[in-house]
């Protein structure tokens, strides 16, 4: 297992550092998805960030963070060592710490600026004018009358509505919002890797380089692929794509071999 695990002392409340956690899986579309049997979180953009795997844990001022990406025959490949992809990865990783390790500022207190006024307070001048004695209105209170109208019994909107026959109960909001298929995407290239590895062994005896390119192409298909319910088909096709990759490199060097004898009796 070649993991990049980082141990960070953070020391933040739990509801900052879990708010920071989903943001930054949010923005970089982070998905929920299996890695041998183990619950990760797995970035959506593969094609151009390259497989991101990641899991995360916080207790007692500790984040506890392990990341890895996926090589080319689908086991884990560390974030140390020469490729852009496994540099900007760990960046983005240790960045996320960092920011992490900020101070909160509180939620009244967000400006650090302090309000001062420039005038001086003036003090309190009373007003000049006595105040006037209450007067009472010249005409009493009249007293309270009840009103003669007998009250109405209460009669619910849902009954009235009943009673004339057009009353519709008002259907539940069941809108929901969209929300991307990655695991059918997976299996889509799942069985594209496998029929491209048949494809390969078929054209690797008539034309090999066709088979070669075919061969490449459902490689990187089937690396995809794995993790879906379509896994197994994944593997026949990345076995298929490495046989015909490997007997279409032995024929090319045959044939340069064999031009090469010729070259040689002839001269």
């Amino acid at each position: 297992m070649a993991r990049y695990i980082q141990d960070a002392g953070i020391n933040q409340p739990l509801d900052v550092v879990s708010e920071a956690m989903e943001q930054y899986l949010y923005r970089n579309r982070y998905i929920r998805t299996e890695w041998k049997d183990e619950l990760v979180y797995m970035s959506a953009d593969g094609d151009v960030k390259g497989s991101r795997y990641l899991i995360w844990s916080y207790m007692s001022g500790i984040l506890h963070i392990e990341a890895w990406m996926k090589g080319s025959f689908g086991n884990e490949t560390g974030l140390i060592g020469a490729g852009s992809k496994k540099r900007a990865y760990k960046e983005s990783i240790d960045n996320l710490i960092e920011a992490l390790r900020q101070p909160v500022k509180d939620e009244y207190t967000r400006s650090e600026t302090v309000y001062r006024s420039s005038q001086p307070a003036q003090a309190y001048t009373p007003p000049l004018q006595p105040a006037q004695p209450y007067t009472p209105p010249l005409q009493p209170a009249q007293p309270y009358m009840p009103s003669v109208q007998q009250a109405q019994p209460y009669a619910s909107p849902v009954a009235q509505q009943n009673t004339t026959g057009n009353y519709k109960p008002t259907q539940p909001n069941t809108f929901e919002p969209h929300v991307s298929d990655y695991g059918e995407e997976k299996e889509q290239k799942a069985g594209r890797g496998l029929a491209f590895g048949i494809a390969a062994i078929f054209t690797s005896f008539m034309i090999p380089i066709i088979g070669l390119i075919f061969g490449i192409m459902g490689l990187r298909f089937c690396n995809d692929g794995m993790g879906s319910s379509m896994e197994n088909k994944a593997r026949i096709g990345k076995v298929l794509c490495i046989v015909a990759i490997v007997w279409c490199v032995m024929r090319a060097l045959y044939f340069v071999l064999v031009f090469m004898i010729g070259l040689f009796v002839m001269y």
